[in-house]
């Protein structure tokens, strides 16, 4: 092949991790990118008979033996090569812009990538091979099950191209205190109010995990992984930043920040809560005047006040007044009421979509 036509990369005092990801080894210097390529593909990507892969007899890459067309040549990979030769000739002009730590993450990044990619064909090529699974027999549950372990590849090639900017790979996600939360905003995605959110939601369990040491861990691990963090809590009619510590460990910011006064039902607006509960068919011979008057102002949580007051308790309450609210909002005009923008939900919403 003629190198001498292809760019140069400068890899000068960067190092490569070893075939099994264990060393490092030093590869200083300039290469022309193809060159470049095949050196990680000669120390990264084994040797294999591709007749023994459960792709082998399509695949383009595979080479037959010349006296026995079943039997596959003994090659290196050819969809991993050519993984790794496209990832470099594609993306060697945003390596040479990097400095040497970020070089060096690309590197280090790229590694997983392929294998992410390698493990991934050795697993489909296994799914598809029966006579290998027969093999197996009660142990073949575990096989399939084993695509769980291309995660930590996965997760560590958003680790180290994170920071790179040009790989789109940091991720936002919006932490919620609690199940209902994640409920309803599930709920509004479906109608399609926020049809282009690009986020994860996850729910963290205020109760049991806002003490500012597990939320720590919690939020430094989503970090790590490369994720945006959003987050939103419940005050409890507190006078408080919950989320101080975090902020000052840089874990967070304010912008990324919703705290409500007391709590996400008693966020909402009156009359929607009014409705919520008529469309539910727990207060149907109640006027909203008396509604009103019964509940608001409403000093602590407005859900636990509506079950005093009018001797409810349904099953998952919550659940429902999450799931019938988003429907309200989907299938109404309420989006445009001054009730709902001016309202704590309101300013929720908007919080959420510009995530």
């Amino acid at each position: 092949m003629d190198y001498k036509n292809t760019p140069v990369i400068n890899v000068d005092e960067l190092t490569i991790l070893d075939y099994a990801g264990h060393n490092r080894i030093p590869i200083g210097g300039e290469y022309y990118i193809n060159f470049f390529a095949d050196k990680l593909i000669e120390e990264w990507i084994p040797y294999f008979e591709c007749h023994q892969c459960g792709r082998g007899d399509y695949c383009k890459f595979t080479v037959p033996k010349p006296n026995n067309s079943y039997r596959k040549e003994d090659i290196k990979c050819g969809i991993a090569a050519t993984s790794i030769k496209n990832f470099i000739k594609y993306t060697w002009m945003v390596f040479e812009k990097l400095d040497k730590k970020h070089k060096q993450k690309y590197l280090d990044g790229l590694y997983h990538f392929l294998q992410y990619i390698y493990k991934t064909e050795q697993n489909i090529g296994m799914f598809l091979d029966e006579d290998m699974l027969k093999h197996f027999e009660n142990s073949v549950p575990s096989i399939f099950g084993n695509i769980h372990s291309l995660r930590s590849d996965l997760n560590n090639f958003v680790h180290f191209f994170k920071d790179i900017p040009e790989f789109k790979v940091k991720k936002g996600i919006l932490l919620v205190e609690g199940w209902s939360e994640k409920m309803f905003l599930q709920r509004i995605f479906e109608g399609g109010y926020i049809w282009s959110h690009r986020f994860d939601i996850e729910v963290y369990e205020g109760t049991s995990n806002k003490s500012p040491k597990k939320l720590q861990l919690l939020l430094s691990k989503l970090r790590n992984d490369g994720y945006k963090i959003y987050i939103q809590g419940d005050k409890d009619g507190k006078d408080i930043d919950m989320f101080q510590e975090h902020k000052k460990r840089n874990l967070l910011n304010e912008a990324s920040i919703f705290q409500f006064k007391q709590d996400f039902e008693t966020a909402f607006p009156p009359k929607l809560m009014f409705y919520i509960l008529n469309d539910l068919e727990l207060i149907t011979e109640v006027e909203y005047e008396d509604f009103f008057n019964k509940l608001y102002p409403c000093e602590g949580g407005i859900v636990r006040k509506i079950m005093e007051t009018f001797n409810i308790n349904p099953t998952n309450f919550k659940m429902l007044i999450a799931d019938k609210a988003a429907k309200i909002l989907n299938y109404t005009d309420w989006w445009n009421k001054e009730e709902i923008i001016n309202s704590e939900l309101g300013k929720f919403l908007s919080f959420v979509k510009k995530i």
